[in-house]
């Protein structure tokens, strides 16, 4: 490879990292704007975003470079690829705190019984269990009182957040209406709605 081939190349690599890292930096930033926002619509406008951006710079860059810049391209890949992974993560750990400050407030007691009062409406089974935190066990006498004949149980495991969780052993159900069950929920929505597909970055991450 020539000297300027070899020059177009790492001008091309300093653009990509240079981009890579303003997008990183933006994605930072926005992150403060969107306590306030809809969850579900920024992080689909911020990836929706991101992926046109360098989808529109990888099309020109190997138009210009007539694929030699393969390697680079599978770089860049990979580092969004981790971007993508830092920043959800950033996302729910923000949710879940937000989640932990709901359960102290006032509200929450209302969104706990609302939960037991579709459960006694939806699911009237004998036998039934229904889950909660340590925390919530002072709502045992209201629980029951909703939903006559269940047993409470205090499970921090099934419920590590908020919520319910009934479990009817006899009948095979189970009805996870926790909070970190609704947070699992959002991330699998992110992954089928944010159009940021880098599977092959991430199987192929261990061979570079």
């Amino acid at each position: 490879m020539s000297d300027i081939q070899t020059e177009k190349l790492e001008y091309f690599e300093r653009e990509i990292m240079n981009r890579v890292q303003a997008e990183s930096d933006a994605i930072r930033t926005e992150t403060q704007r969107m306590k306030d926002e809809a969850l579900e619509q920024e992080k689909a406008r911020l990836y929706d975003e991101l992926y046109n951006d360098i989808q529109a710079q990888v099309a020109q860059i190997r138009k210009e470079t007539a694929g030699e810049i393969a390697h680079e391209t599978q770089q860049m890949k990979q580092a969004l690829y981790r971007q993508r992974e830092q920043y959800l993560a950033e996302l729910l750990a923000e949710a879940r705190v937000e989640l932990a400050s709901f359960c102290k407030s006032g509200q929450y007691e209302e969104f706990l019984l609302g939960r037991v009062r579709s459960l006694a409406r939806d699911w009237p089974m004998d036998g039934s269990v229904i889950k909660l935190r340590a925390d919530d066990i002072g709502y045992d006498a209201k629980i029951r009182e909703l939903y006559p004949g269940c047993t409470v149980e205090a499970d921090d495991a099934a419920v590590p957040i908020g919520g319910v969780v009934l479990v009817n052993r006899a009948r095979g159900v189970e009805i996870d209406l926790s909070l970190g069950a609704a947070l699992a929920q959002q991330k699998d929505w992110f992954y089928h709605n944010s159009h940021f597909m880098l599977e092959d970055a991430s199987t192929q991450e261990g061979q570079g």
